[in-house]
């Protein structure tokens, strides 16, 4: 990012919840002359150290990244040579674009016809220009189908071939921890239902397609995530957590507004209280958080409780129960790194010349892969779908924590 000539923040309030962003685009705009454009929906503080800001409507960053895709096969700003090596259906997202004019954008998204121009002229005049695409993609029903738009951007206009250039989300994939024993996968009993926390409020309600056509959820066990603060139709999730015979237990640091609804809150340990493995959310290393202080008498870790539920519900003699913590974390660094190093390997043999940098080598896959365009072009209408329909596309999930039912 640092290397970058344009920084485009869209979806991210990086100045409040992301300072290592900030910390790469000020130093691009320092050392570069970079420009550092800010998308959101409201006018938040990473908007006012912009040099260009767009304040869009809620749900239509789709029709916002649509426009610019027109704009650049309109203008000539397209990298073709690019999208007929790498991209799988360059002509049909071209044919799909064609209605998909500023001036459709601008009734939807709410800018002006002006400020969808000069945005996209900004990112097709400058090669290097760096998608950062945040969180707030999550927030709406049709998030996924929206940062799949916003993330086609820079592949029409050939940004990956530079290094400043490109998109990036999240790097979870790359660490591929293998997860298995320590959460059960060997016994997972395709009887027992798995229910989706983006529809909590129509779980909690008795929709009976949230619930898989199955019984009501009567009793929950939270940990790591606040469903009722962060959960779409948060109407229906509170009057979910408000009935009557439904039971929560919820093990958690902070009295959150789930806590507040919970039948019994279970003290939990902080970070510094207990021993974990971080996953980098901007670098590629994975690091061991040792733990530093004793935690109270009465707090315990989620180990703890999930071991002490097993015991009492008879299948603590499974495998992946009554690991110790040295069991539990130290085998996988090793492993890890053994598989880092083998795939750098074999991605660094078909990266191009001047580019060995491992991260921005990772962008460029094997011979016969191709940006995937394809599969999602008819649903990059950049308006939020009926309700019916929100369920046919895949959610955007919360994956800031599980949410475990019964």
């Amino acid at each position: 990012m640092a290397k970058s000539d344009c920084v485009v923040i869209w979806g991210t309030n990086a100045v409040s919840t992301q300072v290592n962003v900030m910390t790469h685009a000020i130093k691009a705009r320092k050392e570069r002359g970079a420009k550092i454009v800010v998308i959101d929906i409201y006018d938040n503080p990473t908007i006012k150290q912009a040099d260009m800001g767009l304040v869009l409507k809620p749900g239509t960053d789709a029709a916002l990244a649509c426009a610019v895709m027109h704009i650049a096969f309109r203008d000539g700003y397209a990298d073709r040579a690019y999208l007929a090596k790498y991209a799988d259906d360059p002509a049909g997202l071209e044919n799909h674009l064609k209605t998909r004019t500023p001036e459709w954008a601008a009734a939807i998204t709410g800018l002006p016809v002006e400020e969808i121009e000069a945005f996209a002229k900004l990112v097709g005049t400058t090669p290097r220009t760096y998608f950062r695409l945040g969180y707030s993609f999550t927030r709406q029903r049709n998030g996924a189908v929206a940062i799949h738009a916003a993330a086609s951007v820079p592949t029409v206009l050939g940004s990956w071939k530079y290094e400043g250039g490109g998109a990036f989300h999240s790097n979870n994939d790359i660490f591929r921890f293998d997860k298995r024993e320590l959460v059960g996968s060997a016994m997972l009993d395709p009887d027992i239902r798995m229910l989706d926390q983006s529809q909590i409020g129509r779980v909690l309600t008795g929709d009976a397609e949230a619930l898989r056509h199955r019984g009501p959820v009567t009793a929950m066990l939270i940990q790591n995530t606040n469903p009722v603060n962060v959960t779409p139709e948060q109407r229906l999730v509170k009057q979910g957590f408000l009935r009557d015979d439904l039971f929560v237990a919820v093990h958690e640091q902070f009295m959150t507004d789930t806590a507040k609804v919970a039948d019994i809150v279970l003290p939990a340990t902080m970070f510094l209280e207990h021993d974990d493995l971080y996953r980098g959310g901007g670098h590629q290393h994975i690091l061991l958080g040792p733990k530093v202080v004793e935690p109270p008498s009465t707090v315990r870790t989620n180990l703890f409780v999930i071991e002490e539920l097993a015991k009492r519900l008879g299948v603590s003699d499974k495998p992946g129960f009554g690991l110790s913590r040295a069991r539990a974390y130290r085998p996988y660094p090793g492993q890890l790194r053994h598989r880092l190093r083998r795939a750098e390997t074999r991605e660094m043999a078909g990266c191009p010349a001047g580019f060995r940098h491992g991260a921005f080598c990772r962008r460029f896959r094997p011979p016969g892969w191709k940006i995937p365009l394809q599969g999602r072009l008819d649903r990059h209408t950049g308006t939020e779908p009926a309700a019916k329909g929100a369920r046919r596309i895949r959610p955007a999930c919360t994956t800031a924590g599980i949410s475990r039912s019964c």
